[in-house]
């Protein structure tokens, strides 16, 4: 049995758009090393510069973007928008957006659905740029898990047969939810799905007791993990699955070079104000406290993920993960199509890898029990 909660709030219109124009920025010869390695133009004095809009920005990160100044000598007005995640795929698709937020799934659904199937040469998507913690040094929480309350009864993998499960529709979260079934020898017959396109009803479901698993990251409701009313249960590395915020272009932007050149400085200049946020964790906090409206203990957990986090290298190892993540959506009737393990790599590319100082995906072990403690370390070091 299956039940879809709509959560109206997601279709209201995104709200926040800054563009970035002054600052102190990284300095003249710093942005200029990176303008002219990736090979734009810097306009002459008086000339407007081109503006080019980024989606996948918070007002909290539009604020810290601005705060940084890493965008303010920048040879192009970088517009940083919010958007929910449809309108970022529309958005890319329509070509209103050079860069689109975009999860390492949404191009292969997209694939999945094509006729004929996009190939290396024909996917008009790619998706160019990951980011995530990618240090054994850091064992913080896992960005995604398989959630369960404390006074559901699951002792055991098979203790989660005929439990209520809520998973967000779309994005990678799904592929969490389905391989965790499978690694308890499930399938969606064997539970009550409850599903939305947003993880506010979902979250409130899981609190109130309505659901007795969520897939979701362990940030949603770390006050109840804290508490002891709910624990992670499994983890999206120990099911081998990678998950990740990223970055898309079209691939015809990818074509014109003055494009490919934007969107480099794009990507090197977002890979330093991650770097920034590890190294301001005062200022993240502040922000997410103030702008983003989180409780402290949220906010520390916030800034904890940022510790040790690296751009992700597009190679065999997240394509790997990737054939997985799209044969369970398929398994589970979420994709319409196989997709060939010879077209894998049709909707990544690799270009950005050096640039931005990618790093391979970590798939890391983690003491589970220790989860709290752990936590509780970091936020004291970063307040």
């Amino acid at each position: 049995m299956s039940q879809t909660i709509h959560d109206r709030s997601a279709d209201a219109p995104s709200a926040g758009v800054l563009q970035l124009k002054k600052g102190s920025g990284l300095g003249l010869a710093a942005v200029l090393g990176i303008a002219l390695a990736v090979g734009i133009a810097m306009p002459a004095a008086g000339q407007d510069k081109p503006t080019y809009t980024f989606s996948g920005f918070s007002p909290v990160n539009q604020h810290l973007a601005e705060l940084s100044g890493i965008w303010d000598d920048a040879p192009y007005e970088a517009e940083l928008i919010q958007t929910t995640f449809i309108e970022s795929v529309a958005g890319l698709n329509s070509g209103q957006l050079l860069l689109a937020h975009y999860g390492i799934t949404t191009a292969l659904r997209q694939q999945s659905a094509s006729e004929p199937q996009w190939t290396v040469e024909t996917s008009p998507i790619k998706l160019v740029y990951g980011y995530r913690t990618a240090s054994e040094e850091f064992p913080i929480y896992p960005q995604s898990s398989l959630l369960v309350r404390n006074d559901a009864g699951i002792e055991t993998a098979a203790d989660l047969r005929g439990k209520t499960w809520a998973s967000q529709i779309g994005g990678d979260v799904p592929t969490v939810y389905l391989a965790a079934l499978q690694q308890a020898g499930l399938t969606p017959d064997d539970i009550t799905e409850l599903t939305a396109d947003s993880y506010g009803p979902l979250v409130a479901a899981f609190r109130s007791g309505e659901a007795h698993v969520l897939a979701a990251g362990p940030g949603q409701v770390i006050d109840l993990i804290e508490s002891g009313e709910a624990r992670v249960f499994y983890t999206q590395d120990e099911l081998g699955i990678a998950v990740f915020p990223g970055l898309a272009a079209l691939a015809a932007s990818l074509e014109d070079p003055e494009l490919e050149a934007v969107i480099g400085d794009f990507l090197v200049r977002f890979t330093r104000f991650n770097e920034w946020k590890e190294a301001h964790p005062a200022e993240h906090r502040e922000a997410l406290i103030t702008i983003g409206q989180s409780d402290e203990r949220r906010a520390d957990f916030d800034v904890a993920q940022f510790q040790g986090v690296a751009s992700i290298r597009f190679d065999d190892v997240l394509i790997d993960s990737a054939q997985k993540s799209v044969d369970l959506l398929h398994w589970a009737g979420q994709v319409p199509n196989p997709i060939d393990p010879a077209n894998i790599w049709a909707t990544y590319d690799d270009r950005f890898n050096e640039a931005t100082g990618a790093v391979t995906y970590l798939f890391r072990e983690y003491d589970k029990s220790r989860l709290h403690e752990i936590l509780e370390q970091q936020a004291a070091a970063t307040r």
